[in-house]
C-alpha cells in the first residue's frame, strides 16, 4: 500500500459517495480534464450493440487508490487503513472535501 500512496499525484472527492481516491497522474491541463471526467467516461460508457465493431474501450481506472469514505473503509485491511490514515495526515491541508474537488499534491 505504500508503494501506492507514494505514488500519489492528485486526491479527488467523488460526487455520490464522496469517496477520496488517490490518482497517480496529473490531468491532462491542455484540455481542461478533470478526474471528474474521467470518472464520469466510466460510469458512463455503453457497449455497442451485438454485432457492431469499434466504438472506445471502457476507460479503465484500476490504477486509481480507494483512500476511504466518510465512517466507512470498504474491504480495506487494518494495517492499509493505517497506511492510508497516516497518507492523510501528512496531506490534511490538501484533502478535498467536497464533491468533485481535487487537488494536485506538491512533489
Amino acid at each position: 500500500m505504500q508503494e501506492k500512496l507514494d505514488s500519489v499525484v492528485i486526491l479527488w472527492r467523488q460526487p455520490d459517495t464522496l469517496a477520496l481516491w488517490g490518482i497517480p497522474y496529473k490531468m491532462r491541463e491542455d484540455v481542461g480534464q478533470q478526474p471528474y471526467d474521467l470518472w464520469k467516461a466510466r460510469r458512463d460508457w455503453k457497449p455497442l450493440p451485438a454485432g457492431w465493431h469499434g466504438g472506445s474501450k471502457r476507460i479503465d481506472l484500476d490504477d486509481w487508490i480507494y483512500l476511504g469514505s466518510p465512517g466507512w473503509w470498504s474491504d480495506m485491511s487494518r494495517a492499509d487503513q493505517k497506511s492510508v490514515e497516516a497518507f492523510l495526515e501528512k496531506h490534511k491541508g490538501n484533502i478535498p472535501g467536497n464533491p468533485c474537488e481535487w487537488v494536485e499534491l506538491n512533489p
